[in-house]
């Protein structure tokens, strides 16, 4: 499962670190929308400053025409990846400037001083309300800081590039700003301080600090990064900021209009009263009563696309398929991007029933066929497909991309095996991960229903590391260092109503009531879900119910993305150009021909 937590030498090993980073201001959604209300002159830029929660965001705004009666308007957030953001209802004028950013409910409105070419105006995103300067450029602005210095954090087997921003602003006043390059997050606003051969820094928003000695060149700044238990780290001068793009593999299949379907934005009711999920319909060219899709993502706050690593799996799966004449729909889940609701305190049944919803929706338009309606659930989608279609017996099918046949526990205690040995982790690594997974499971087990306040969780880790120590005297001051790390970080990821759900969670007992076609397919390198594990207990189960219309396919050489690699390693992930193996999709399209 995508998001899960995962333990190796203590320390968690994820998709994001969530112990470093704090969460991002916006959900990234590409793509340039248009405006109508002016025709622009020749290109203007906006730049602007807005501060956040110990953040500060840097924005780009850039206007051009597009048509006789359109303008190209587009939001660059440079402390976000430089990830861009469409902008509607673009208007600049004598007397104001004004925008809607869609992706993140967001609007900006400021009144214009035409002679300093400066707005003052507010940032409206939900019930926030933020002063926004931007100053009006005739080129492309440069945010171009004093010094630049750069590091690299060790976390396990993850190398995480680190960025600190200097900026000398007059009068002997110093700005200080911490990137996450690796994580595309960044601004976070820091205190330094310079004593003799000595630097610190403290960044509230992280709860971080940094203490170390300039080296002699005064080029480089060696010492320990602290979020709760120090880390080496060694700041050293660039000459200019390494581009987190340069990094960032090509997406080449990634849709590229025109496009020979029909693209309809929707909302609908979720399950939680009075809330509303965002997501997009794509319907062919001509003709109507379509068979549909209903796309359900995997673990973690997920948008309509999947996004993940600028992969965005479930668009390249909906394109597939509404060009082979099937209706898709796909959508944010609750709290993500145009979506309302909370995510952070929704369990699987929860998203469950929004998938729910989505069917009733879906029943309510008149292009889909009602009885022609299948689900395709990837990883946690995997196991909430089966959950809908137990309860709902006019589902036509479903499709388990890496589904769980097993309980959450079984899932984490393979998983973990597999990445560490994967990652590189010797038989001592794999041993002590399974430890502390073993004693992490137990304690939440032993209050299953009951998040914990942070004295609580304070308490159980410092009773877990105390156990665990008490079991490896032999461990050395960097392992029992580690340990602490993937104890407390571990246990802040886990601390929630969805893990407690999905920790115990059995599938085997839903997969006997469902009486639909079943397609359960797997990557035969996948880690997260092992096919070895999972697939005969789904088959096992299902026909156990008495459901024999069961199709198992382990498709050799992809991974738990569905991409085609050599080993699986999740640290790959971003690095593979391939977002979804022609294997999968043509698995897929001929089973399909026979069942919908």
């Amino acid at each position: 499962m995508a998001n899960l937590a995962l333990f190796s030498n203590g320390y968690p090993i994820q998709l994001k670190l969530l112990w470093l980073v704090a969460v991002s201001f916006f959900v990234s959604r590409t793509g340039v929308c248009h405006s109508q209300d002016q025709i622009a002159e020749p290109t203007t830029f906006w730049y602007g400053k807005m501060a956040v929660e110990g953040r500060q965001f840097r924005f780009i705004v850039t206007a051009k025409p597009s048509s006789s009666d359109q303008v190209e308007a587009t939001l660059q957030s440079l402390d976000e990846g430089d990830a861009k953001f469409s902008l509607t209802n673009y208007v600049a004028d004598e007397t104001k400037l004004e925008f809607d950013l869609p992706a993140s409910q967001a609007r900006y409105r400021g009144p214009m001083d035409e002679t300093t070419g400066v707005s003052n105006g507010t940032w409206e995103q939900r019930n926030l309300r933020i002063p926004l300067r931007f100053e009006r450029r005739d080129e492309h602005p440069q945010d171009v800081p004093s010094e630049v210095w750069e590091g690299t954090l060790n976390v396990g087997f993850q190398k995480l590039l680190m960025r600190l921003r200097v900026y000398h602003i007059g009068d002997g006043k110093t700005e200080y700003f911490v990137d996450s390059v690796s994580q595309k997050v960044g601004g976070f606003i820091a205190k330094g301080t310079i004593a003799d051969q000595s630097f610190s820094l403290d960044i509230p928003a992280l709860k971080g600090k940094f203490e170390g000695e300039f080296t002699s060149d005064g080029e480089s700044i060696k010492g320990k990064w602290s979020q709760g238990l120090p880390l080496e780290l060694e700041w050293k001068k660039v000459a200019a900021p390494t581009s987190p793009s340069v990094a960032t593999p090509k997406r080449p299949q990634n849709p590229q209009p025109p496009f020979p379907y029909r693209t309809v934005e929707v909302s609908f009711p979720s399950a939680e009263p009075e809330t509303n999920l965002s997501g997009t319909l794509t319907l062919p060219e001509n003709g109507d009563k379509f068979p549909l899709a209903i796309l359900i993502s995997g673990s973690g706050p997920q948008d309509r696309d999947s996004t993940l690593f600028d992969h965005k799996p479930f668009w390249v799966l909906a394109d597939h398929l509404t060009r082979r004449g099937m209706a898709v729909l796909r959508y944010d889940e609750r709290g993500v991007g145009n979506s309302a609701g909370d995510h952070a305190t929704a369990t699987t049944k929860d998203l469950a029933d929004d998938v729910a919803a989505a069917v009733r929706f879906a029943r309510t338009r008149t292009e889909i066929h009602p009885e022609q309606i299948g689900l395709i659930g990837h990883s946690e989608g995997g196991m909430i497909a089966p959950m809908v279609a137990a309860q709902d017996p006019d589902i036509a099918w479903i499709i388990l991309m890496a589904g769980p046949g097993v309980n959450g526990e079984q899932i984490l205690y393979s998983q973990g095996q597999l990445i560490v040995a994967a990652e590189g982790g010797d038989a001592k690594a794999m041993e002590m991960q399974r430890t502390v997974q073993e004693h992490l499971f137990a304690a939440i087990k032993e209050n299953s229903t009951t998040v914990w306040d942070k004295t609580m969780l304070d308490k159980v880790s410092e009773d877990l590391e105390q156990k665990i120590l008490a079991k490896n005297p032999e461990l050395s001051d960097e392992e029992r260092n580690n340990l602490k790390v993937g104890i407390r970080s571990g246990l802040a990821q886990i601390n929630s109503p969805w893990f407690r759900f999905f920790l115990t969670y059995e599938p085997a007992p839903t997969l006997q009531k469902v009486r639909c076609p079943v397609l359960a397919i797997n990557g035969g390198h996948d880690l997260q879900v092992d096919p070895k594990l999972n697939l005969p207990k789904i088959e096992t189960a299902l026909k156990e119910g008495g459901n024999h219309q069961v199709t198992i396919r382990e498709l050799p050489a992809l991974n738990h993305l569905f991409q085609t690699c050599d080993n699986g390693a999740i640290s790959k992930y971003a690095t593979i150009e391939e977002t979804l193996a022609p294997l999968l999709l043509e698995t897929i399209d001929h089973w399909l021909q026979q069942h919908r």
